[in-house]
């Protein structure tokens, strides 16, 4: 896979340099469409060097991978190059949740608690979600809160309903990516440019 990008980066490349015709920019997004790519194209301009070192890494894995299989210990690697229609939210795989030291319940440690992050050329804020306070509520309840069970019905099915912004040629600018609060599919909270989900960060879970 690391080489159909490169050779459809190197392409797209010739776009920017205006060396190729009509009829060769259209076979490049058809060439993009057979292979099942989406193509963001400020994104891959600014990280056609990068999978030069990508495919170090992919060669690193490799290694590690044989490694451990010799002396037989699990490993669990992240995605190099992942794919937004295969995405799935660990939480709800695996009917789990978070609670924080304080009793209250999120859905996921990704917001659990206020941070900031950069992805897709933009930084983002994450609000922290929360469900419940263990403190107050049994944990049965706030795990059947019709808001709580709406929320893990949306994210049965992620990548049909939950938009991903790395294929947007907007999501550096767009309103919906400077937070967590909504995406443009209208989903409160949103979870959009979630590592986890595409498999690019390994969930703890």
């Amino acid at each position: 896979i690391y080489y159909k990008i490169y050779n459809i980066l190197s392409d797209i490349s010739s776009i920017k340099d205006r060396k190729i015709s009509e009829k060769g920019r259209l076979g490049i997004w058809e060439k993009a469409i057979q292979k099942k790519l989406s193509i963001n194209l400020p994104l891959l301009f600014k990280s056609k060097e990068r999978l030069l070192l990508l495919n170090q890494v992919e060669n690193y894995f490799r290694m590690t991978e044989k490694i451990t299989r010799k002396y037989n210990i699990e490993l669990k690697l992240p995605t190099i190059f992942p794919d937004a229609k295969e995405r799935l939210c660990p939480y709800i795989e695996k009917n789990a949740l978070f609670i924080r030291s304080d009793g209250k319940v999120s859905p996921c440690m990704e917001f659990a608690y206020p941070h900031s992050l950069y992805i897709n050329m933009h930084q983002k804020l994450i609000h922290p979600i929360i469900f419940g306070d263990l403190l107050f509520e049994e944990l049965k309840y706030v795990w059947n809160k019709p808001n709580y069970k709406a929320f893990r019905n949306t994210r049965r099915n992620v990548s049909q309903k939950i938009p991903w912004c790395g294929d947007c040629v907007f999501s550096p600018w767009c309103f919906f990516s400077r937070s967590n609060e909504r995406d443009c599919f209208t989903n409160e909270p949103g979870c959009s440019e979630c590592l986890y989900s595409i498999g690019l960060s390994i969930c703890n879970i």
